[in-house]
């Protein structure tokens, strides 16, 4: 046998010892960990409050803690928190309405407000808000985060958090060029050449 030969048997028959010793090892491995639950309960009072959001890992559980703390204060409510992925929520959310089982509570994006105050199936909220004579302090949030609550003039939420947005600019960054370019500015191609080629 050639030396060709030799090495190609010998690959051969290591990769199958190591399948034959690696075969018997799957069945020995410990089990697969149990995934995080999608659906949470707190409470256990007579009014019972389905509650859907879709936030996952640390902020679900913060939001978790929230409704627990909530439902230690207020032990006639029982609260299922169910976890839904974002990519998923406002389908399945459009497809309880029609089938007229929605959850009683959600967290939505206050972009999702139009589309789902146009359908006619939020509650109108501006009562709550002390502007209108309700509990909630309507100077407690920005303006721009109210407005993105409001359609048509009602307000349909409350807002959880505020993705604020903004830039800073470091102004010394931005001063005038200097008369001499750093790097050479471009050169027009030659006929027939490259406008990446050096000249």
């Amino acid at each position: 046998m050639n030396k060709r030969m030799s090495l190609i048997v010998s690959i051969t028959v290591l990769l199958l010892a190591a399948l034959v010793v690696s075969v018997p090892m799957v069945g020995a491995q410990d089990p697969a960990p149990e995934p995080t639950p999608i659906v949470a309960e707190m409470g256990s009072g007579s009014i019972k409050v389905s509650f859907w959001s879709g936030l996952t890992g640390s902020d679900g559980t913060t939001l978790n803690e929230m409704l627990a703390q909530f439902s230690a204060e207020h032990p006639e409510y029982a609260i299922t928190h169910e976890i839904i992925p974002w990519g998923t929520m406002y389908t399945k959310t459009q497809a309880a309405f029609v089938a007229g089982n929605p959850p009683d509570l959600m967290l939505m994006h206050a972009s999702e407000i139009p589309q789902f105050a146009g359908y006619g199936v939020l509650e109108d909220l501006s009562s709550w808000y002390s502007a209108n004579g309700g509990w909630f302090p309507t100077d407690d949030i920005s303006g721009p985060t109210l407005d993105g609550l409001t359609y048509n003039g009602a307000i349909y939420g409350i807002p959880l958090d505020n993705h604020g947005r903004g830039l800073w600019i470091n102004k010394e960054m931005f001063k005038p060029p200097v008369s001499t370019p750093i790097l050479p500015l471009p050169r027009r191609p030659t006929k027939g050449g490259s406008s990446c080629s050096r000249s």
